[in-house]
């Protein structure tokens, strides 16, 4: 899990927090280095961390539907990681370079 898509994640579980009553994002089967990294970000506080793990889904099938959107936009890597700053000061000390040099290259 790159830095990306962990702002992602945490975009997403924010927005369900905000417009759904009683919804929350669940991130299950973490363990190891991802569990460690959820948690050292604080995303764990945003979303249900579970190490259970769900047996009957079809990870090719999923590939399959979403191969073509896994191109991120600039724009799209500049708010998970100002997402991800919003957490707490650690993040915001660790990824201020990435997101000043993303504003910087805008138009590029």
């Amino acid at each position: 899990m790159d830095s990306t898509f962990l702002g992602i994640l945490v975009r997403v579980a924010l927005n369900i927090r905000k417009n759904s009553v009683g919804g929350a994002m669940v991130l299950l089967n973490l363990s190891g280095r991802n569990l460690e990294t959820v948690c050292n970000l604080g995303i764990h506080q945003i979303t249900e961390v579970s190490s259970h793990s769900i047996s009957e889904f079809d990870e090719t099938a999923f590939w399959d539907q979403n191969l073509g959107n896994s191109q991120a936009s600039s724009e799209t890597i500049l708010q998970a990681h100002k997402s991800l700053m919003k957490l707490n000061q650690r993040n915001h000390k660790v990824f201020a370079d990435v997101v000043n040099f993303l504003e910087q290259n805008k138009g590029d």
